[in-house]
């Protein structure tokens, strides 16, 4: 700026002259000052400060001051302020502030190598490395920034720099060093079913009745039918996800898996006509006669509930037949173990000097059968060989009775009717 030395109106003004660097000897800037136009010449490299003008009056006079920049004097040349490299004048004059130093680095005049930089001072310059190398002798050789373990997973140098890499199933923080884990299940994750992050990557999981697939994502039905075939206890069913048990006909699921038989005859789902008894068997029913007695035999009345039919003794042809035939009805399932005790014989009444034997009078006809007598009064039915149903089997049971001392002999005979169902349930 201006400083006035002694007394007077001291400095006009000053200018701002900006953005004029000299290339080469001889050229120049023109601008403007106080309503004037100004050229200044300047030497190559050079570059204008501030352009002050001063006055100098009758009783004072003015001083240019440039810090950092030499003082040059003006001359009119032809309406222009011409400024040239001289020294301050003391008479009345214009002066402009020139900026002495020269600019190495633009006018090439420096032996900085290709990979450094030029960087310009006053009254020299200097050779640097950009950011990420370092200055080795006279070149710039790049910082490997990655054997300072900056980055938390994966470190790639590049030229003057680096950059930091996540593993798959993270992703750089806002720092752009450290990792943090990405949360698949909330960007999509391919699973079909249910997601499950974890630390750097997810899991799929399936719904009950389903197992994951190869790929690790879908999810498949389970077949649970082809597990065993004791599942259910007749026929499983696969669904989407689940299974389910069915029973043939004649059978009601019993929890998930068992079926139970139905007692039609208790429901009232049989047909049995009047003069009909209602048997419940395995898998159905049967309609009887309620009167089964077949002559010579004749029902007794008093015995109705009983099915017991008696040969009166007034006939001739009961001599050789049991006294009373009793009818009894039982049901068996398919493919039972064997031996298996199946129905139980016993006296109604025990006589003193009585002796009882017990056999199968008729109906056993390939041995699937046979007679254990336990006592003088009782015995058991055997099955002693598996049968497959649907079948029935009419045995006769007679239980003959001899008392030796009177020479008294008689028998009776129980007609049981064995239903074998069509399935093992």
């Amino acid at each position: 700026g201006c400083v006035c030395m002694a007394q007077g109106k001291g400095c006009v003004g000053e200018a701002k002259w900006e953005g004029c660097v000299g290339k080469a000897k001889g050229e120049g800037c023109v601008g403007k000052a106080r309503g004037r136009d100004v050229w200044v010449s300047h030497k190559p490299g050079q570059r204008l400060g501030r352009l002050a003008i001063s006055v100098e009056w009758e009783k004072g006079q003015c001083e240019c001051v440039c810090v950092g920049f030499t003082v040059s004097k003006s001359r009119d040349q032809g309406g222009m302020i011409h400024y040239e490299h001289l020294a301050c004048p003391l008479f009345k004059s214009y002066s402009v502030c020139v900026f002495s130093d020269v600019d190495e680095c633009v006018l090439d005049l420096h032996d900085c190598q290709p990979s450094q930089q030029c960087v310009n001072t006053v009254g020299t310059y200097s050779c640097q490395c950009p950011d990420g190398y370092s200055n080795i002798g006279i070149e710039c050789v790049d910082i490997d920034e990655c054997r300072y373990r900056y980055c938390q997973h994966r470190c790639v140098n590049v030229p003057g720099s680096f950059s930091c890499e996540c593993e798959p199933g993270f992703q750089l923080a806002g720092n752009n060093r450290s990792c943090v884990d990405v949360n698949e299940c909330e960007m999509g994750a391919p699973c079909q079913q249910k997601c499950y992050n974890t630390y750097g990557t997810f899991l799929c999981r399936c719904e009950p009745g389903y197992e994951l697939g190869p790929d690790g994502h879908s999810c498949n039905d389970v077949d649970e039918c082809s597990y065993s075939s004791y599942m259910c206890q007749f026929q499983c069913v696969n669904d989407p996800g689940r299974f389910s048990c069915i029973c043939p006909e004649g059978y009601q699921l019993q929890g998930t898996r068992l079926c139970q038989d139905v007692n039609e005859c208790e429901t009232d789902i049989d047909q049995c006509g009047e003069g009909q008894t209602c048997i419940n068997i395995h898998g159905g029913y049967q309609c009887t006669d309620s009167n089964r007695c077949r002559e010579p035999y004749v029902l007794t009345r008093a015995l109705l509930s009983d099915n017991r039919c008696v040969c009166p003794v007034i006939k001739p042809e009961c001599r050789d037949l049991p006294f009373s035939i009793v009818h009894r009805y039982m049901s068996i399932t398919s493919e039972r173990s064997v031996p298996s005790d199946i129905f139980q014989i016993q006296a109604t009444r025990v006589y003193p000097g009585v002796y009882n034997t017990f056999r199968i009078r008729s109906g056993d006809h390939n041995g699937e059968f046979y007679i254990r007598q336990m006592n003088n009064f009782s015995a058991v039915l055997v099955l002693d060989r598996a049968v497959t149903g649907p079948k029935e089997y009419t045995l006769d049971l007679e239980m003959v009775s001899v008392n030796p001392l009177i020479s008294y002999q008689t028998s009776s005979a129980l007609r049981l009717s064995v239903f074998v169902g069509p399935y093992t349930f």
